[in-house]
């Protein structure tokens, strides 16, 4: 094989790892944003109960007007970084979907853990063979 035709190959070899790698980033970058998305569900449905308690509590006449508009307040801002969260995770899912070479609009769900590379070597295989790695072998 020639000198050409190898560095060619190579190049290609390198070019696939890095689609690969590139389509690996995005897929878990929105499972973190997925998994962020829990969170911030998580502290809505805390300030909205926060707003319920100060609300029986002014309504009671044992809270503050102020304190009431506080926890409206923190609820909004909640709210403001779910819709924020939903937006972020759809643009994720759009450049997925475009390193994948499909529509941007195709809807799909991701898995909410992420499986662990070091499976395989905790059952005894060892995957540590880095001359396959062309971009390992370029630099």
């Amino acid at each position: 094989m020639g000198e050409e035709a190898r560095k060619v190959g190579f190049d290609f070899r390198a070019q696939a790892e890095q689609c690969v790698a590139s389509t690996l980033l995005a897929y878990y970058n929105i499972v973190q944003l997925q998994q962020q998305l829990f969170a911030v569900e998580a502290g809505l449905e805390t300030a909205n109960q926060q707003v319920l308690v100060c609300d029986t509590r002014w309504h009671a006449g044992t809270g503050s007007r102020q304190e009431l508009l506080q926890a409206e307040i923190d609820r909004n801002t909640w709210k403001a970084l779910l819709i924020q969260q939903k937006s972020l995770i759809r643009t994720a899912k759009i450049q997925l979907n475009e390193l994948l070479s499909r529509a941007p609009d195709i809807e799909f769900t991701v898995s909410d853990t992420i499986p662990s590379f070091y499976q395989d070597r905790i059952a005894g295989e060892d995957d540590t063979d880095f001359s396959k790695n062309t971009l390992l072998q370029q630099a």
